[in-house]
């Protein structure tokens, strides 16, 4: 499978991590607002067996004109490998033990030309606060152990406002915290608001659109949620009326052709997993694009956009399926 080079700017991101805000009238894909939105409708396989082993509760981002893959967990195992690809088939590792310990349930970011990742669960099931970035994926340096927002997983971390941002998150998903954290360089941190008018939650979404940081769902003690909140500052936060889809955590969030798209996930307090998309062009007004994608249902599984197609990596569900598949969609 091959696709047109197409040069991406070193600050769009997609995850855990967020992406520059792009107005809608500056939408190079859509000017008008009237060309059918058809990313996530149907889906085609990359390659069923990614090069990186099987894993989940992963980051991602693109940088530098590729997508790539940071650490994650699979079934007793925690990884601190780096991986990348051009294509989506096709995954060069960089390194497969990175300077910062193995981990899960980390964020990712790009914020001053490099990647970022912070805090995560290690392999001896303890919580950390370290901060590090990189240029290459190889090489990696401490921008501080103990940063100031403390230890946490399952967080958000984006770049808006020339600052690095981390939201929520905490030391137990019956726990979480709805704090928000600011900094300019990765080492000092400050404290926008300890309680933000959103609940206290974990593995919620947080995407940079419209020059607002925009929040979606997670959960509260394993209880998913569907609320949605955005601000331009990171104090002063909106709520808008709840979307169609499913309570859910654990799911894929992006910024795609100017619409916020949302990937399958973990719905309801009954644990089911889905395979659902849904896309806005303006936070409120939700459409459903399919019910069951061709991949199969999961959780924790990361969403990215790159050269201009929707892509999913990997995850997990309660019926024995993990993976290291790679789907996209047009």
């Amino acid at each position: 499978m091959k696709f047109p080079l197409i040069i991406i700017a070193a600050g769009m991101v997609l995850f855990t991590a967020c992406i520059p805000a792009l107005k809608s009238r500056d939408n190079p894909y859509d000017p008008a607002g009237t060309v059918a939105f058809t990313a996530g409708k149907t889906w085609e396989q990359a390659t069923p067996s990614a090069a990186f082993s099987v894993r989940w509760s992963f980051g991602t981002l693109v940088y530098k004109s590729k997508m790539w893959i940071i650490a994650g967990y699979t079934g007793g195992t925690f990884y601190n490998d780096v991986w990348y690809t051009s294509n989506g088939t096709n995954w060069i590792s960089t390194t497969t033990s990175a300077a910062f310990s193995t981990r899960n349930g980390h964020a990712v970011a790009v914020f001053n030309d490099k990647m970022w990742v912070s805090g995560g669960v290690n392999s001896a099931g303890s919580y950390v606060s370290d901060v590090w970035s990189s240029s290459d994926g190889d090489l990696w340096t401490a921008a501080t152990a103990n940063a100031a927002f403390g230890q946490r997983a399952r967080h958000s971390m984006c770049a808006f406002n020339d600052q690095l941002w981390v939201i929520a998150g905490g030391q137990s998903p019956a726990s979480p915290s709805n704090d928000v954290w600011r900094s300019a360089d990765g080492v000092s941190w400050y404290p926008v608001t300890v309680n933000a008018p959103f609940s206290d939650r974990c593995w919620q979404n947080v995407v940079v659109f419209d020059n607002k940081m925009w929040l979606v769902g997670g959960s509260y003690n394993y209880v998913p949620k569907n609320d949605i909140w955005y601000t331009s500052d990171g104090t002063n936060w909106s709520q808008i009326v709840a979307p169609d889809f499913l309570p859910r955590d654990q799911f894929g969030f992006v910024l795609h052709k100017n619409r916020l798209v949302l990937i399958a996930g973990q719905a309801k307090a009954t644990a089911i997993q889905t395979n659902d998309v849904w896309y806005s062009a303006n936070g409120t007004d939700w459409t459903q694009q399919t019910d069951r994608a061709e991949f199969l249902q999961r959780r924790l599984h990361c969403a990215l956009s790159f050269h201009d197609v929707l892509w999913v990596i990997a995850g997990k569900n309660n019926n024995n399926f993990e993976a290291n598949d790679v789907w996209y969609s047009k």
